[in-house]
């Protein structure tokens, strides 16, 4: 296991964003599909900047981070580890 600091480098949701879209929080995954895991972090409001450390697997290279709608309202990015 090895310990990866996750924050986002772009921007968050507005804030009238976050509570048109229901007051979504942030979420951490590794993998796809069928194979996607979702991460345990804390919980942060989609208009507030996420930074914290999740442990995963040796093997993980990319850790998936988003909140809100998928397209123009949402926020999407790649963790390179």
């Amino acid at each position: 296991m090895k310990t990866v600091k996750i924050q986002n480098k772009g921007p968050t949701m507005s804030n009238r964003k976050y509570h048109d879209y229901g007051c979504p929080t942030w979420w951490a995954r590794v993998g796809n599909g069928d194979d996607a895991i979702f991460l345990p972090i804390p919980k942060v409001r989609g208009d507030y900047p996420l930074n914290c450390n999740v442990q995963v697997n040796d093997d993980v290279t990319e850790i998936y981070i988003g909140v809100g709608p998928k397209g123009k309202y949402g926020v999407r990015e790649t963790i390179k580890c």
